[in-house]
């Protein structure tokens, strides 16, 4: 399934199963991946609290030492089998 960023139209993949979950927030590309950014309600307002990667949305933090990979290497694919976990390397 393709959706798009909020503001520039910049389209991006993921399963139709993640569509519910995806498409409550709003995604900008950050660098190279979708994300969006996670807000607190704190002292009676809502402040910005981090910037949530889509794959990390998706699949959740990483195991230490690891990241997650795009087999494809297009960090707009975020379809779950082309994310797989790896070592970091230079």
């Amino acid at each position: 399934m393709i959706l798009y960023t909020y503001k520039n139209h910049i389209p991006f993949q993921i399963d139709d199963s993640d569509y519910e979950a995806v498409s409550y927030y709003s995604w900008c590309i950050v660098g190279v991946y979708p994300a969006t950014n996670i807000r607190k309600h704190c002292n009676g307002i809502w402040v910005r609290y981090r910037t949530l990667y889509l794959f990390n949305f998706l699949l959740g933090k990483a195991p230490e030492n690891m990241q997650w990979d795009h087999i494809d290497r297009d960090g707009l694919n975020n379809q779950r089998h082309n994310i797989r976990i790896a070592t970091p390397s230079l």
